[in-house]
């Protein structure tokens, strides 16, 4: 929770939205569901957020469900473990991204009234 809470914020910053500011207009809370990997020779990767754009006073602006199952491909002499290596970073990555970067409507909701 912690390293996605500060990749969020970096992705949040990146995107032009100050990020972390106190008494904002707007906050973005992220519950997560479950995160969850499982491997033998082959492996899974699953995560489901709850992601919710709020304003001020608490009331909701925006909701949406952030998930992903993802198959990983192991090796009968590693495992999974060389195919989680290899793609777990491209997963998380994607799964940061889904959370604002890829939806309009939450963007537009974490953005000021004019």
């Amino acid at each position: 929770a912690t390293v996605l809470a500060r990749d969020l914020t970096a992705e949040l910053a990146a995107l032009g939205y100050r990020a972390g500011a106190a008494g904002a207009p707007r906050s973005l809370k992220v519950s997560i569901v479950e995160w969850n990997f499982d491997g033998y020779q082959n492996g899974k990767f699953w995560y489901d957020l709850d992601v919710r754009v709020l304003d001020a006073a608490g009331q909701s602006l925006a909701r949406k469900r952030v998930n992903g199952n993802h198959f990983i491909e192991g090796s009968i002499w590693t495992g999974a473990k060389a195919g989680f290596e290899k793609n777990y970073p491209v997963f998380y990555a994607q799964a940061v991204g889904k959370i604002v970067r890829e939806d309009a409507e939450v963007r537009a909701a974490l953005a000021p009234a004019h």
